[in-house]
């Protein structure tokens, strides 16, 4: 192999090594910013259905964190907020997590996905742990989607 083969070999191993963790950057700031969704868990005994509700999503370098309301039993009522925190890797998996106590339950959130430039999907589940007389423990699997947040009137993107 002569000197000019083994420059050219040199330089090509070097555009990999550089232009690899680029991508990695490139897909992370293309999937910043907001995403609005829904979620969806099944029904929890003792409450009047399937859990329906807004999903919002905000991106930050590889932090991600996710809101939706809590009802009361009956669904008429908004009583707090499930926020979720977590990260995305380079590839676009998402992995999101939450938790809450309070004098009478506790709960825990557990969310997987994936994401992209302009949405994505997540899939986890709720465990609840109530006292007996309370509808006891029990845990529901949750379905959710998102896409990009509109950008507001009049801002450029930049």
């Amino acid at each position: 192999m002569n000197i000019r083969t083994q420059s050219n070999l040199a330089a090509a191993g070097f555009l990999i090594l550089i232009a690899a963790p680029a991508a990695g950057v490139a897909q992370q700031a293309a999937t910043e910013g907001p995403y609005r969704g829904s979620i969806v868990c099944e029904q929890l005994s003792g409450t009047a259905g399937i859990l329906r509700g807004p999903l919002d999503i905000v991106v930050a370098g590889t932090t991600v964190i996710a809101a939706r309301p809590v009802f009361n039993r009956n669904g008429s009522r908004v009583v707090g907020s499930e926020i979720a925190t977590g990260t995305v890797n380079p590839d676009g998996t998402l992995h999101l997590t939450s938790s809450w106590t309070s004098a009478a339950a506790s709960f825990k959130g557990s969310y997987n996905g994936t994401l992209g430039a302009t949405g994505g999907t997540i899939t986890g589940s709720q465990e609840w742990k109530r006292s007996a007389s309370n509808s006891g423990n029990t845990s529901r699997p949750c379905y959710g989607a998102f896409v990009r947040a509109p950008k507001p009137p009049g801002h450029s993107g930049e």
